[in-house]
């Protein structure tokens, strides 16, 4: 049978059913299809009514995609986004509440700005995204924290330079394992994530210390040397190092791997100070001697953060080899890069003296009142919430 062709008028009340009807079929199981298609639609409409449909997507034949086959098909990608906005506000919601949600026109219009906003946002995110999962799965990728995350990521590294400073090397470390996790998200592949959030938490806090004491810089760069060394071959420690450990500040038991990724912090005045004699050259150091300073609000965010990094520990040493539930990965690793790559974006910004907004859009502010849903809805993790989530819709 021939298939309908789109530029025969005759033919193309046919096409749109047809295609319609493949929509529906490529997102079954996880949205109401007449409801994707409506908000589609609508979003659509007002891409081109704005004029920013060739600003947001690569839709017309060129010379390039010609050969490529790399341009995108409108209606699918915005459903992606429908489908992803309308899963991650409804996490944990009922089948009763979500149809009411679905018929309300006050939910119809926040989902449609949603949409529209993460659209406007793509050329920093969803145009970077696979095609096809390797591991099918949610898009969590599409979920709009994970969404404003890989945005902000994305253009840090835009603005990043090769004489970004002395903490330029801190930035591009970050937004680099953000983007690694987030595209681990992206493939399903959510318990190989918890390793390289790990590491954006470690470095995200040797950032805070040396931004808040740059006297420390000087004997942090003096540290590298011995790192790369040690990287580079197993030999014997250097002279120079062991000089250091034997004149360390602190005179418990710490081994010369502790010394050699945090014996810096020996330079600071006033860290022996605040930090518990338990075990100062570590990240649980750097995290109390953090919370000494940063007062009360701040000091709650690093014992979320220690509770985090915790539990990442059990997946880097392969003690957790995954969750029956996939989306509490989720939430443990998006929380994480939420308490984190924000903050650090801000001060790169604030560093180069660039806008933190994209494309017009306040993503700061996006990612706070966004954080702020996803940590109501990690309050509500039951078994029995789970088994509901995971029932086809």
């Amino acid at each position: 049978m021939t298939p309908p062709n789109p530029f025969d008028s005759k033919d193309r009340e046919a096409f749109l059913r047809a295609r319609r009807k493949e929509l529906k079929t490529a997102f079954s199981g996880r949205i109401n299809g007449n409801f994707m298609l409506e908000t589609c639609e609508k979003v659509i409409k007002t891409l081109i009514a704005t004029g920013e449909i060739s600003a947001c997507f690569d839709w017309r034949p060129t010379e390039e995609n010609a050969v490529t086959g790399d341009f995108d098909q409108v209606d699918y990608e915005v459903c992606r986004y429908v489908v992803g906005a309308h899963r991650s506000n409804m996490v944990f919601v009922g089948d009763a509440d979500r149809a009411k949600a679905e018929a309300s026109g006050e939910y119809q219009g926040k989902l449609f700005e949603q949409v529209l906003t993460n659209i406007r946002l793509r050329k920093s995110a969803g145009a970077f995204f696979r095609k096809k999962q390797i591991v099918l799965g949610d898009e969590f990728i599409f979920f709009n924290l994970p969404h404003d995350l890989f945005a902000i990521s994305v253009n840090a590294s835009f603005l990043l330079k090769d004489d970004s400073g002395d903490y330029g090397q801190f930035y591009a470390s970050l937004f680099n394992k953000s983007l690694a996790s987030l595209t681990l998200l992206e493939d399903s592949f959510l318990d190989c994530a918890y390793p390289i959030c790990r590491s954006v938490i470690e470095v995200y806090l040797k950032l805070l210390v040396l931004k808040k004491r740059p006297i420390a810089l000087k004997e942090y760069d003096a540290f590298l040397p011995f790192e790369v060394r040690k990287n580079l071959a197993d030999m014997a420690w250097p002279k120079e190092f062991l000089g250091k450990f034997e004149k360390r500040r602190w005179k418990g038991r710490a081994t010369k791997g502790d010394y050699l990724h945090f014996g810096w912090v020996d330079s600071i005045p006033d860290y022996f100070g605040s930090v518990a004699k338990s075990n100062p050259y570590s990240v649980y150091g750097l995290m109390e001697f953090l919370s000494s300073i940063c007062g009360e609000k701040q000091g709650h965010l690093f014992k979320n953060l220690q509770t985090l990094y915790t539990f990442c520990n059990a997946y880097a040493h392969g003690n957790l080899l995954g969750c029956r539930y996939a989306l509490n990965d989720y939430f443990q690793t998006v929380l994480i890069l939420s308490s984190t790559i924000p903050t650090a974006y801000r001060m790169l910004c604030e560093d180069e003296k660039a806008d933190t907004k994209i494309n017009g859009i306040d993503i700061v502010a996006k990612t706070n009142l966004d954080t702020e849903e996803m940590a109501e809805q990690y309050k509500k993790r039951t078994t029995e919430n789970f088994e509901a989530y995971y029932r086809p819709r």
